[in-house]
């Protein structure tokens, strides 16, 4: 396995994480975003249960720690060799680590 820059890879994460928080709070986009998808405030307020909001905030916080990780993995730290499997690491990375995992977290 790859070596990583650890470090880089958690304030990475946090980094994305903190942005994520003040994207979708008052200060950021939120009453925009709810009034363009026409949410319902009261009842998103109460499936924010503490267990559930403890589970979305985990499950974003990991998707971020594992799209930093690969990022540096798959794509900073080893040469690209032109081959297919290397092509389809970073393929890889690009649909999982970054595409499925966003999805994973927006849906939670």
């Amino acid at each position: 396995m790859p070596e990583a820059n650890y470090l880089a890879v958690v304030i990475a994460a946090l980094v994305a994480f903190l942005l994520g928080a003040i994207w979708y709070s008052p200060v950021g986009f939120s009453k925009t975003w709810v009034a363009d998808g026409n949410f319902d405030v009261v009842a998103m307020k109460a499936k924010m249960t503490p267990p559930r909001m403890a589970w979305s905030y985990g499950l974003a916080i990991v998707a971020s720690l594992i799209g930093a990780w690969l990022l540096d993995v798959l794509l900073i730290g080893p040469p690209h060799h032109g081959n297919v499997l290397s092509g389809a690491e970073r393929g890889f990375a690009a649909g999982f680590g970054w595409v499925a995992l966003s999805f994973a977290s927006n849906y939670a």
